[in-house]
């Protein structure tokens, strides 16, 4: 069969027509579900001629067909193949839900996950609790399998509600990689799957697992042949079970800019560039330029390399640190003329302290590393206008470790909430406004407590009448009366 298989997943015959127009085919016809390898439908009123002609679920797995699984032959070949894996994340978050609403939430992904293969002319691989398979071989995808491959994992972020203002409704990360490797009906003892085995899966399984929430990563090979997609260099990596080291790469899920000035005007708006002479402004006009990020984008991932400082055009942005276990905290969020990434750069070992996550639409202003230290060592007045920064750093990280060491939950929400007005407050009818749209879980991520904490709390200082809450907004009505809940 390894000749008939070659012909049938290379695309190298008129072999491959067959199946590859069957695939398209049985995409029109209506049903849910259907078979993950031929898509034939075997679910819904119209399906019954497909199940007469054996395209009906196997005894073995419901997401395989009879015909494609107990009646195809055992075999395959190494062929040309892109891998996709999504792996679900954030289950601290998970376990805030119900026992009925965590399978439910799942099977929401698995659906949306087949219905955006199928679009991509990818075939649904290994589903294994949280994680999912993506192949994508020219035989079935096209000459273009690794694009659709990337292609379908943008969709797929996009379809969970990563850039929306909501944001995700599940957390995931994705992983890609492309090469040579086994692909076909493998197994044994009566049982068969349509699958790849060999290094590529061993890549993508591993770039899923190093790929934050709302992050593709992908391989060398990837990104040399998606040249329509925009990717930013990561680390270098050696995985276990590979033989060499493979070149990490992140999908860059960006949106133009509109009415921009000039990157250097942006620069000089922020206080810590503010006042650079000219002639230091002039030399750097040619070297800052912009960068655009859809909501739930990664401008920065802690621990990367820091090669460049960001000051924030139009957007906001969150900066927060994750536990090993998953678990994330917000330090600070940011908006326009704000400025992150100075610890990075000027830190000796030149790696991110924190990342950074679009939290809604938003552009900044890079400038790198070696002209924030040619700028300290020409103007001593930036130099220290950087110290002072740093020292409000510290001033803020030493606050934050007060309250989270005297203050209860309310009282953390308090302080918080004073802050965020101060900074983003839009003066209404009857109070402050915070002018972000504030879910609880990410207010809960904030202040370092569970939801249904925060819930409580939330609750109580409405009742004291300090604050309103209307469609994920907060209004401070008594801003003594929050004040006094941060009295230790």
């Amino acid at each position: 069969m390894g000749a008939q298989w070659s012909a049938v997943l290379r695309g190298d015959r008129i072999a491959a027509t067959g199946p590859r127009l069957l695939r398209r085919l049985f995409a029109l016809a209506p049903g849910q579900p259907r078979c993950k390898f031929c898509n034939a439908p075997y679910g819904g009123p119209l399906t019954l001629p497909f199940r007469l002609m054996g395209y009906r679920p196997s005894s073995k797995t419901p997401h395989v067909c009879l015909r494609c699984l107990e009646w195809a032959p055992e075999g395959g070949t190494i062929v040309p193949i892109s891998i996709l894996f999504a792996d679900v994340r954030n289950y601290q978050k998970l376990q805030s839900l119900s026992k009925g609403e965590v399978p439910a939430l799942v099977r929401r992904f698995y659906d949306l996950a087949s219905r955006v293969l199928l679009r991509h002319e990818g075939v649904l691989g290994q589903i294994a609790g949280d994680q999912l398979m993506g192949l994508f071989v020219p035989g079935l995808s096209g000459r273009d399998y690794p694009h659709k491959a990337v292609a379908a994992a943008a969709e797929l972020l996009e379809g969970v509600g990563y850039g929306t203002p909501d944001g995700p409704w599940i957390q995931i990360g994705i992983g890609i990689a492309t090469g040579e490797e086994f692909c076909g009906n493998v197994g044994g003892g009566g049982f068969k799957d349509f699958t790849a085995v060999g290094e590529v899966t061993n890549a993508a399984a591993g770039l899923t697992g190093r790929a934050v929430a709302g992050e593709v990563l992908v391989d060398e090979a990837t990104r040399a042949a998606t040249p329509q997609f925009s990717f930013a260099s990561g680390d270098t990596v050696m995985f276990k079970g590979a033989s060499q080291p493979v070149d990490t790469h992140r999908l860059a899920l960006e949106v133009p800019a509109v009415n921009a000035d000039e990157p250097i005007a942006v620069l000089l708006r922020a206080s810590v560039f503010a006042g650079l002479p000219s002639k230091v402004s002039a030399s750097l006009r040619t070297r800052v330029h912009r960068r655009v990020f859809a909501a739930g984008a990664y401008l920065a991932r802690e621990g990367e390399p820091a090669a460049s400082m960001f000051v924030i055009e139009r957007g906001l942005v969150r900066i927060t640190h994750t536990s090993r276990h998953g678990r994330e905290l917000v330090l600070r969020l940011l908006g326009p003329s704000d400025t992150f990434g100075e610890i990075g750069v000027l830190d000796a070992a030149g790696t991110r302290a924190a990342s950074a996550i679009a939290v809604q639409p938003t552009s900044c202003v890079m400038i790198s590393k070696d002209d924030i230290l040619a700028a300290l060592r020409s103007t001593p007045e930036f130099a220290i206008r950087m110290l002072a920064l740093m020292v409000d750093r510290a001033r803020q990280q030493d606050q934050d470790l007060a309250d989270f060491a005297f203050l209860d939950v309310t009282g953390r929400i308090a302080r918080k909430l004073l802050d965020l007005a101060g900074r983003h407050g839009e003066v209404v009818t009857g109070g402050v406004r915070i002018g972000l749209r504030l879910p609880q879980a990410e207010l809960a991520a904030m202040v370092g407590a569970s939801r249904e904490n925060v819930n409580r709390s939330l609750g109580h200082l409405v009742t004291l009448g300090a604050l309103s809450m209307e469609g994920g907004h907060i209004t401070i009505l008594d801003s003594d009366r929050l004040k006094s809940c941060t009295e230790s």
